[in-house]
C-alpha cells in the first residue's frame, strides 16, 4: 500500500519519516544500543538470567581494489598493420569515466522518432544534439538523421499504435521483388530503433505500457521512450545518457572490465532471479555469450504459482539451451569452459532445495549440449560456480576510528570471518558479506554471497574480486551497484515482463538489452 497520498504531500512529516528510516551510522548505532538496554532491562531477560552485551561486536574487515577497465581505441583509429590492437587495462581510479565513454559504438543509421506535431521541433533538436555530442565527446557513434513520424496534436494511444504499425510494415519490413508486403524485417546489418517522445497530454504510464506491448508483439524493434518535458530541459548530460543508452540497447558495449587471469575468457556468466512483484512471480534469466561478459541472452516467464522460488526443470533447461546456442553463434561453434551463476531471489529456508534442484537441471542440460558437440567422443564438461545472492540482510557494518568518527565502510569492504556461516573454503564452498556500493544517506546495507558449489580451481580471492568487479558492470549506473550486473539484469527483465506483460517476439532481440 505504501504511504498515503495525504501524508506524502506533508513535507515536514515526510522529512521525519526519512530521518527515521535513513539514520546515519552514529544514530543507527545509538538506536541499536538503546534497544539492547531496553531488552536487557526487561523482566523476562532478568528472570532467565541472560547476559546481553550492550556494545556492538568489533571485527576486522578488508577492502578490495576497484577493477581495471579496458581503454577503448582512440576515436577514428585506423592502422593497417594493427587493425585490431590489444586493449590495454588501467585501474578504475575515477568512476566518472564510466559515464563518459563508449567502448563499442553502434551506428544510428535506421531509426525513427514518433511524436505529436507540437513536439517535432524537439525531435529535430534531439537529432541534432545526438550528432553533435557524438562528435564532441568522441563517442564515434555515426548518427544519421532519423525519420520523424508526425501525429496530430490530439492523437491518443491508438493513433501512436497505428503510426508505429504503418512505419514498421512500410520501412522495416518493406516489399519483396514482386511488390508484395513482407511481414518480417529484411536482413540487414543495421538495427532499426524507434524513439517515442511521450506528450504531456497522455498519461505516460499508460502510453509507455501500451506502446511497449505493441512494439514487442507486432513491431519487434529496439525502442526508447523520452518525455517531452525531459527534452525541453535542454541539458546535454540528459542527451548523452539517452545516446549512450540507445547504443547499449543496440548491442554496443559502453565499457569493458578486466576480470583478472583466473577468470577464463570462455566463461558464461549467468544471472537468475525470481521476482514476486505484481500478480505473478516472474523468472528473470540472463547469460553472457561474449568473451568480455558484456553481451547477454535474456529471457523471462511467469512461475507456475505466486511465491514459487524453485524454477521448474523444463523452463531452466530451455533457457540454458538457448543461452548455449547464443554462445555457439558468437564463438564459432565453441561452448564455455566455465559457467558462473549468480542466483538471486532465494529465501534462506529454500536455499538447499533450490541449490539441489537447479544444479541437477544444469548438469542434465550440460551433458546433453556438450555430448552433441563432441559426437561420439567423451565430452569435456565445463566447470561451474554457483553463488546464492541475498541482499535482504539484517547485518550492518560500520567503520570506526576515522576522522569523522563512526562512518559507513568504504566501497569494496568485505567480511569473511566471524559473522559468516563458513569462513574456510570446504569443498569449494564458503560465504562472505560485501559492501560494493556507497549510499548518500543512512547506513549502507551489505550483500551476502554464499558460494554453494564450485567445481573449478578459481581461488577464493579471484571469486571475491570478480564479484566486486561485476558490481561495476551495469550500464545504467556509472558506479558500483548493490549486486553483480547479471543479478540486476535478471531482476530488470523480470520486472519488465511483469509490468509490460510481454517481451519481444523477435528472438534476435533477446541477445540485446532491450529492457534497459
Amino acid at each position: 500500500m505504501g504511504i498515503p497520498a495525504k501524508i506524502r504531500e506533508n513535507k515536514r512529516v515526510m522529512a521525519d519519516i526519512r530521518q527515521s528510516l535513513f539514520q546515519k551510522p552514529p544514530e543507527r548505532i545509538k538506536s541499536i544500543k538503546d534497544l539492547n538496554v531496553m531488552i536487557a532491562g526487561s523482566k523476562e531477560v532478568q528472570e532467565w538470567n541472560l547476559d546481553i552485551n550492550l556494545e556492538p561486536d568489533t571485527i576486522e574487515a578488508r577492502v578490495l581494489k576497484r577493477p581495471q577497465i579496458y581503454q577503448p581505441a582512440p576515436s577514428g583509429y585506423h592502422d593497417k598493420q594493427h587493425p585490431n590492437p590489444q586493449p590495454t587495462a588501467r585501474p578504475l581510479d575515477d568512476t566518472k569515466i564510466l559515464g563518459t565513454i563508449v567502448h563499442q559504438p553502434i551506428a544510428f543509421r535506421k531509426w525513427a522518432i514518433f511524436c505529436l506535431e507540437k513536439d517535432v521541433p524537439h525531435g529535430e533538436y534531439l537529432n541534432d544534439r545526438f550528432y553533435y555530442l557524438s562528435e564532441q565527446r568522441r563517442f564515434d557513434i555515426y548518427v544519421d538523421y532519423g525519420d520523424i513520424v508526425e501525429l496530430a496534436n490530439k492523437s491518443g494511444i491508438e493513433a501512436f499504435k497505428e503510426a508505429i504499425d504503418d512505419y514498421y510494415l512500410k520501412y522495416v519490413c518493406g516489399k519483396d521483388n514482386n511488390g508484395r508486403q513482407l511481414g518480417r524485417p529484411k536482413q540487414s546489418k543495421d538495427l532499426y530503433f524507434f524513439l517515442i517522445i511521450m506528450p504531456d497530454s497522455i498519461k505516460q504510464e499508460h502510453l509507455y505500457t501500451a506502446l511497449k506491448n505493441k512494439i514487442n508483439t507486432d513491431s519487434p524493434v529496439i525502442s526508447q521512450f523520452v518525455s517531452s518535458k525531459t527534452i525541453q530541459k535542454y541539458n546535454d548530460r540528459i542527451y548523452i545518457n539517452i545516446l549512450r543508452q540507445i547504443n547499449a540497447k543496440l548491442g554496443g558495449d559502453l565499457w569493458r572490465l578486466n576480470f583478472g587471469p583466473e577468470i577464463s575468457r570462455k566463461t558464461m556468466l549467468v544471472g537468475i532471479d525470481v521476482c514476486h512483484k505484481g500478480k505473478q512471480s516472474i523468472i528473470g534469466f540472463c547469460a553472457t555469450y561474449d568473451e568480455n561478459m558484456c553481451k547477454y541472452y535474456t529471457q523471462a516467464s511467469p512461475q507456475g504459482q505466486k511465491g514459487q522460488e524453485i524454477i521448474s526443470s523444463g523452463v531452466l533447461q530451455e533457457y540454458f539451451k538457448s543461452a548455449f546456442q547464443a554462445f555457439r553463434d558468437h564463438n564459432q561453434g565453441q561452448l564455455p569452459d566455465h559457467i558462473f551463476i549468480y542466483r538471486d531471489g532465494v529465501g534462506d529456508s529454500m536455499r538447499a532445495q533450490v541449490i539441489s534442484h537447479e544444479l541437477e537441471q544444469l548438469n542434465k542440460i550440460v551433458l546433453q549440449e556438450y555430448a552433441i558437440d563432441n559426437g561420439k567422443e567423451e565430452p569435456v564438461l565445463p566447470k561451474h560456480t554457483l553463488i546464492i545472492v541475498n541482499k535482504r540482510v539484517r547485518q550492518r557494518f560500520f567503520q570506526m576510528g576515522t576522522a569523522a568518527g563512526i562512518t559507513n565502510p568504504p566501497q569494496g569492504t568485505y567480511v569473511d570471518n566471524g559473522f559468516v556461516e563458513q569462513s574456510e573454503v570446504v569443498d569449494g564452498t564458503f560465504d562472505f558479506f560485501l559492501v560494493p556500493h556507497s549510499v548518500t544517506q543512512g547506513a549502507v546495507k551489505p550483500t551476502h554471497f554464499y558460494v554453494a558449489s564450485n567445481t573449478s580451481k578459481t581461488s577464493k580471492d579471484a571469486i571475491l574480486n570478480f564479484t566486486y568487479a561485476l558490481c561495476y558492470n551495469y550500464y545504467n549506473w556509472a558506479d558500483s551497484i548493490k549486486i553483480p550486473a547479471p543479478c540486476m539484469l535478471a531482476d530488470k527483465i523480470a520486472i519488465y515482463r511483469s509490468e509490460i506483460g510481454n517481451i519481444p517476439s523477435n528472438m534476435d532481440l533477446h541477445k540485446l538489452p532491450f529492457f534497459l
